[in-house]
């Protein structure tokens, strides 16, 4: 017979969630090399800093790019610019970027309690979130690769069960960010037709929706412009910054 479902959490647990963040955190950091640290990346530079600079949150924040949106980055972007000196946006760009990671890993070992009750396969999900090992390659320390880790983490939050209508719309707030910075999210439509019952569990579910559609809108009004690499370019792709790396 299976056991019911605790309605409340036990107090420990939000100890050692909150520890999970801070610890997560600094793994996702100290994996980066100095040098990584204290550099703007690619379109962290090139777009939202510079967009940031240049227009106000209304104009810049919801604005496509390469055809779809890109809100997290954007985000960290604007509170960077209005925090830092432009000389320390590099550090504060990839610290915040792997507070967010840090704040992802434990949402995993929270919310994975409705499937997982061991409390050591759950820390194993939420380590899985910052030491997969091509993490520092490029995900981890950049705002423009974060959406990478919504996938990762809003399986999760559609595998749960909020006990509390205040921590559903929480969890709404990261679903509808996570889906206006990615627009792959799509793939985890199906899920939004499982575990229904009960009120708290549709908060998460309308913040995804609400998002994707407004990823298919602006990817409808501004789709991406295709380039002509082939799958030639697609194998230097991989060699060069893939397997090569694996072995320098």
């Amino acid at each position: 017979m299976r056991r019911p479902r605790p309605r409340f959490v036990p107090r420990s647990e939000f100890g050692i969630t909150a520890a999970l963040a801070v610890l997560a955190s600094a793994a996702a950091w100290f994996r980066l090399p100095p040098t990584t640290q204290q550099t703007v990346w690619a379109e962290d530079g090139t777009i939202f800093l510079n967009d940031a600079i240049s227009g106000n949150p209304a104009s810049h924040l919801l604005a496509g790019y390469a055809g779809y949106l890109q809100l997290l980055p954007r985000l960290i972007a604007d509170g960077v610019i209005r925090t830092v000196d432009i000389a320390d946006a590099g550090i504060m760009i990839n610290l915040t970027s792997c507070a967010v990671v840090g704040l992802g890993a434990s949402l995993v070992y929270w919310c994975a309690r409705d499937v997982i009750a061991a409390r050591p396969l759950r820390l194993v999900l939420c380590s899985i979130t910052v030491l997969a090992p091509l993490a520092p390659i490029e995900l981890l320390g950049n705002a423009a690769n974060l959406h990478w880790f919504f996938i990762w983490i809003t399986l999760w939050i559609l595998l749960y069960k909020p006990r509390t209508l205040i921590g559903a719309w929480m969890l709404a707030i990261v679903t509808l960010i996570g889906a206006m910075s990615e627009i792959q999210l799509l793939v985890l439509v199906p899920l939004l037709l499982v575990n229904v019952r009960g009120h708290n569990v549709w908060p998460p579910r309308i913040g995804l929706a609400v998002g994707l559609v407004a990823q298919i809108i602006t990817t409808l009004l501004s789709p991406r412009v295709a380039h002509a690499g082939g799958l030639g370019g697609a194998l230097r792709a991989y060699v060069g910054q893939v397997a090569l790396p694996n072995f320098a």
